[in-house]
């Protein structure tokens, strides 16, 4: 019975990993996990902290079962969220490089926190673009709609976003988060563009 018992609490973390189906896929995407590297296909289920890397002309689009989806623009690299449930703290999505755009699920409690080199997003039943530049160490945010929080990595210094307006940060934009900018509807569309498959 003790057995039985140790064998169940082990496999618990296991019962609460999120996963992450390919929905849409174009080009070549190679996915990293734990050191290895191989292709990506439409269909393949992603686990929890998974390294997905974009070539030049290639998107990958992936969604979890709670309905998040995250779209992966050409020369990115993002790592899918890896929550701690034991600890309950929030799921991390690292935008390494390039750009996504992440759209939320239903289920607002389930929003994961974004972050790049440089920022940080605190999101709730978003739809939103982020794009970072390793090398400026900058990072940009688009809101197409829900509510954003763009704030630096210590959390002191934000601004909350409306939809429609752009946000940056680091390199070119200033140390410091400014006021965010609206941004007319062609921009938006524009946006939205980038990442279509």
């Amino acid at each position: 019975m003790r057995a039985l018992i140790v064998i169940l609490l082990c496999s618990c973390p296991a019962l609460f990993a999120q996963t992450w189906q390919v929905t849409h896929l174009k080009g070549k995407v190679i996915q990293r996990i734990k050191g290895v590297s191989k292709d990506v296909t439409k269909g393949d289920n992603l686990s929890e902290g998974t390294q997905l890397a974009t070539g030049g002309a290639s998107l990958v689009r992936v969604k979890s079962k709670s309905g998040q989806k995250i779209t992966l623009a050409p020369n990115g690299q993002v790592i899918l969220p890896k929550g701690d449930k034991a600890t309950q703290k929030k799921s991390v999505i690292y935008l390494v490089k390039g750009a996504l755009r992440y759209e939320g699920g239903p289920k607002k409690d389930d929003e994961p926190l974004v972050r790049t080199k440089s920022a940080a997003l605190a999101v709730r039943g978003t739809d939103f673009m982020l794009k970072s530049n390793r090398l400026l160490g900058e990072s940009e945010v688009v809101l197409f709609g829900g509510k954003v929080r763009f704030m630096d990595l210590s959390g002191s210094d934000y601004q909350d976003l409306r939809p429609g307006q752009w946000g940056g940060h680091g390199g070119r934009f200033g140390a410091s988060i400014k006021p965010p900018i609206d941004l007319p509807e062609n921009v938006l569309t524009y946006f939205k563009g980038l990442f279509s498959i």
